[in-house]
């Protein structure tokens, strides 16, 4: 969808620039062709069918499709533009209308190989184009997504108006569901230049089994409800966040974007993402995992996104039913960790045995305690430890168990790093459900191994 927003753009900012020699009739053939391949790229072919208009003030075509290697993917059908050819001599494009009939997306471009973006963080600026822009309408009568997109085919309407100038940013955007599902979508966003103040306000409202219940795996698609609003200068913008699924609020709180000067030298100010959210979400998880969440889940994050890549989490703490875990980390422009102070602990309040949110059969513990430390100011030591209570897999039960990694974690830029270091574990009260695997194994192992990177190089164990 971007894609096309980008190619129909660029495909009227294209005919705004062309010279008036080429609005004779007689030359739409190579007009259009002109057009075509100034939108065709690498992996992308533009093809256009019934263009006229040229530079009048209602320029139109019947078809236009897109394709890549696998064939078509994107077809868009009576498209016009009713525009003021006047307005470019005074450095401006005024588009009254700007309307299509039909879009259908039958899936989505194949990918071709693009040039990664660097690590700098980026602040969010609007572009400068060498003209304002103003379009009082634009709209799409029919969309039709493809099943492979979101997993169900789906139709919608959308309609919108927007405003580029050198001082203003204002965007009203709508889209709605008209294959006979409830499905809104809304957009309102004012932002001033000057003052480098946004006012944004983003609303989504779906009826059960809609799109984004299905897309998130919610248990039983229910219907959705998310508000994302907030006022303020960039430096410091506060949204408040809101989802609620069937009329229940679930999850509630506060993100804040901000930025700061940056530590190092770049004209690329650092971004602070600081959040504290929580709610009730058993209702969003499978019921097998809403005992160890539970009814009040709380998550705090503050943490700083450095010019040149790095990142800083300097406090998190994630707070359920079931887990109280905490610390800071921090990774440097090639995202290998510089520090890491992390401590926490599972357990469920009644002491009973709790299952853990993760993938298998099913994994149930009394207690974990955790501690993880390394500063690579430090020496590069990485310690780290924890402590298990009641494991029971099904096929194996361990009373207890101890496990300690400690070593020198070393990663300097430019390379992937290695951990030179030793593991140890030890196990009390151990039985497996399999007779000859218990005989073997008896009930108690301890073991070490010395590790080379990820390599290991010596495992000793008894039992």
């Amino acid at each position: 969808m971007r894609q096309f927003l980008q190619i129909l753009t660029a495909s009227f900012v294209y005919l705004a620039c062309l010279t008036p020699a080429f609005a004779q009739d007689d030359d739409k053939g190579f007009l259009t062709r002109t057009i075509q391949d100034a939108l065709s790229g690498a992996g992308r072919t533009v093809s256009i069918d019934g263009f006229s208009g040229a530079l009048s003030s209602a320029a139109s075509f019947d078809r236009m499709t897109i394709s890549d290697d696998d064939g078509i993917w994107l077809t868009l059908e009576e498209v016009v533009l009713d525009w003021n050819r006047s307005a470019l001599l005074r450095g401006r494009l005024e588009v009254e209308q700007l309307t299509a009939g039909r879009l259908d997306v039958e899936r989505l471009p194949v990918s071709n190989e693009v040039d990664l973006p660097d690590a700098e963080a980026k602040p969010f600026a609007l572009p400068d184009l060498p003209v304002s822009i103003e379009i009082a309408d634009f709209s799409v009568d029919e969309i039709n997504l493809g099943e492979p997109i979101l997993g169900e085919a789906a139709q919608l309407s959308v309609r919108a108006n927007a405003r580029l100038t050198d001082t203003v940013g204002i965007v009203d955007f709508q889209a709605r569901r008209t294959d006979g599902k409830k499905g809104e979508f809304d957009i309102q966003a004012d932002f001033d230049r000057t003052e480098n103040v946004l006012d944004l306000l983003l609303n989504l409202t779906e009826d059960p089994e809609g799109i984004a219940s299905k897309l998130l795996n919610l248990p039983g698609q229910p219907s959705v409800q998310m508000t994302v609003e907030g006022a303020g200068p960039l430096d410091d913008f506060a949204t408040d966040v809101t989802i609620a699924t069937d009329g229940e609020e679930r999850l509630a709180g506060q993100v804040t974007l901000g930025t700061q000067a940056p530590r190092r030298a770049s004209e690329t100010p650092d971004r602070r993402i600081q959040a504290d959210i929580g709610g009730d979400i058993t209702a969003l998880l499978a019921p097998r995992y809403r005992e160890f969440f539970g009814e009040d889940v709380r998550l705090a994050v503050d943490a700083l996104l450095e010019s040149n890549g790095a990142v800083e989490v300097s406090s998190f703490a994630l707070a359920a039913n079931s887990v109280d875990l905490e610390g800071q980390v921090t990774l440097n422009q090639e995202k290998w960790p510089t520090l890491i102070d992390i401590s926490g602990r599972i357990a469920n309040p009644d002491g009973t045995s709790t299952l853990l949110p993760i993938s298998g059969e099913g994994t149930r513990v009394e207690a974990v305690t955790l501690r993880v430390d390394y500063d690579a100011a430090d020496g590069d030591r990485f310690e780290s430890a924890f402590d298990i209570t009641g494991l029971d897999t099904g096929a194996l039960q361990i009373a207890q168990t101890q496990l300690a990694l400690d070593g020198i974690l070393e990663g300097d830029l430019g390379s992937l790093g290695q951990f030179l270091g030793d593991v140890t574990f030890a196990t009390e009260g151990m039985s497996l459900t399999d007779p000859a695997s218990a005989e073997a194994i008896g009930d108690a192992i301890t073991g070490s191994a010395e590790i080379v990177s990820s390599k290991v190089n010596r495992l000793r164990s008894t039992g």
